[in-house]
Parts: structure tokens; C-alpha cells; sequence
């Protein structure tokens, strides 16, 4: 514990595993998904006790942020290294919605690029913790979707799976104007999403069968998309 060759040994393996694991992130020749493993290497100590392994562990973690201190160490989504709190974490799930080049421009303000989507949760948890990462959550996603027109996903696949991934959260909503805010559905002719209070639903026998029947109801009024 007061050892300085102890504590020589213990800043030489937070160096060395800063080290490798820059040597791992900047391996451009390897898939995203495999640098983006260069996270397990990350020294942060969970624990505040006073206790032999909290003390050398401690150790480790100071030389390893000395280290990466004035580096570009985080991983974007298009592969880019980028410096600290240069990257924003979004939800796993919005990437298969829209692509990681869009979520910045919808959800933040400063349109930082997206953290790589490979990157483990316990090791996105690591770099929020310390402040590295900014982490935009479920209710700043829910907040985005009532008060943007937001662009359609370019699938109905796309579509249905943002409907999953707000749907757990709209039973906890006691006021009907909350849900009837959320623009979360696509209208005939827009390339936008609407809310629910903003389209109308024609019925299976109102189709818009005509290019004249089309127009007049695009300039009335917007009609949930027949498909």
C-alpha cells in the first residue's frame, strides 16, 4: 500500500492498459464492433472504501486517466475518435429507426456525434458515470417527439419499432393531451410524423383512389397514411 515500487508497478499498469486500449480504438482496419470491445479496458473505481484493493485500484485508474487525459478516446458510430464529452450516448434502440448521423441533429442540441452502438451498457455506464459521455434519455427522446415534426423512418419496420420503444411509457401518462402530443405517426403525402390530435384516419372505403381526391384532402386536412 505505501510501497512506491508497488505504486511504480500500479501506474505502469493503468499506462499500459491506456496504452492498448487507444492502440485497440484506433485499429481502423477492424470492424467498429470489435474496437468498440477496447472499452472493457477502461480503469474506474466503483468503490470509495479505504481498503487495500480500493487503494491499488485507485492507483491504477489515476495513471490510466492521466493518460487519456488530452486523447481522442471516444468512438463514435461512423468510426471517428473524438475527445472527451465530444460524443453523445443515445438509447440502443433509436439507431435501427433512424441512422446515427441523423440522432444528433434531432436530439441534441449541440449535435454531437452518436457513441458507437457496440459499445457494452456496463461500459457506456462507465463513461457516463465520469462524466466522459452525455446520455440522452427516454424521457428527452419522449420530450423531442411532442414538440418536433420529426422526418418518418425511411421503413415501416423503422416506424413499428418506434412505436415499441415509446409504447412501455404511454400507459404511466395519466392525461390523454400527453399521448395525443406524441407526433409519432405519418400522414398521406408528408415525409414528417404528426400526432394523433393533428391527422385524421379516413375509413377502409374512403381511399384516396385519385390524384383529385388527393390534393383536395392534402389541403384540408392531414389523413393518417393509408398503408
Amino acid at each position: 500500500e505505501t510501497s512506491p515500487t508497488n505504486r511504480w508497478l500500479l501506474e505502469r499498469v493503468g499506462s499500459l492498459a491506456a496504452s492498448v486500449m487507444l492502440q485497440w480504438l484506433r485499429d481502423t482496419s477492424a470492424p467498429i464492433a470489435e474496437r468498440s470491445r477496447a472499452y472493457d479496458l477502461f480503469l474506474n473505481v466503483e468503490g470509495e472504501d479505504s481498503s487495500l484493493e480500493e487503494t491499488c485500484a485507485a492507483a491504477a485508474a489515476e495513471a490510466f486517466g492521466a493518460a487519456i487525459e488530452d486523447q481522442d478516446f471516444l468512438l463514435s458510430d461512423n468510426g471517428e475518435m473524438k475527445s472527451r464529452g465530444r460524443c453523445v450516448a443515445f438509447p440502443a434502440d433509436l439507431f435501427s429507426i433512424w441512422g446515427s448521423e441523423q440522432l444528433p441533429v434531432f436530439f441534441d442540441d449541440g449535435s454531437r456525434p452518436a457513441l458507437s452502438r457496440h459499445i457494452s451498457a456496463s461500459n457506456s455506464a462507465k463513461l457516463i458515470r465520469q462524466g466522459i459521455v452525455f446520455r440522452i434519455g427516454k424521457e428527452h427522446i419522449l420530450a423531442a417527439l411532442r414538440s418536433k415534426h420529426l422526418p418518418k423512418p425511411e421503413t415501416w419496420r423503422g416506424l413499428l419499432k418506434l412505436w415499441a420503444f415509446v409504447e412501455p411509457e404511454i400507459p404511466d401518462w395519466q392525461m390523454a393531451a400527453h399521448r395525443s402530443k406524441l407526433k409519432i405517426f405519418p400522414a398521406h403525402g408528408k415525409e414528417v410524423l404528426y400526432s394523433a390530435s393533428e391527422v385524421v384516419r379516413l375509413g377502409e372505403r374512403r381511399l384516396l383512389q385519385s390524384d383529385a381526391y388527393a390534393e383536395f384532402v392534402s389541403g384540408n386536412f392531414l389523413a393518417l397514411k393509408q398503408s
